[in-house]
């Protein structure tokens, strides 16, 4: 099995993953705070904005960051794969949860979650 690096996640994967291991380090909340909103306008949204099942998903997604950002990982997994459930269309999800299963050492879940973002 190969191991997983920061080398191998994007830089804006490394940042939120970073606010997400150090939530009490300086910017780390308002890097969060500008990401949701600015992930309110992401492209693979856009063609679906006026879609209730993708502002229910976006709004599951960025209360599990938070509770990720809290160190509720179980929970935070659980809220995404409901987000995911309600527009599977959508990658951002199904990105974070593969971050959430790296974090909890479960490295299945997040082959799984990666392949279908």
């Amino acid at each position: 099995m190969s191991t997983l690096t920061k080398d191998c996640l994007s830089e804006h994967d490394r940042q939120v993953l970073e606010s997400i291991l150090n939530p009490t380090q300086i910017g780390g909340e308002e890097y969060l705070l500008q990401e949701e909103e600015k992930h309110l306008d992401d492209p693979q949204d856009v063609n679906s904005s006026g879609d209730p099942r993708i502002k229910e998903s976006q709004r599951m997604e960025f209360e599990a960051i938070a509770l990720a950002g809290e160190g509720k990982l179980p929970d935070a997994l659980e809220l995404l794969s409901k987000s995911i459930e309600t527009a599977p269309e959508r990658p951002a999800p199904w990105n974070n949860r593969a971050q959430v299963y790296i974090l909890l050492g479960q490295e299945d879940g997040k082959h799984v979650s990666l392949n279908c973002a």
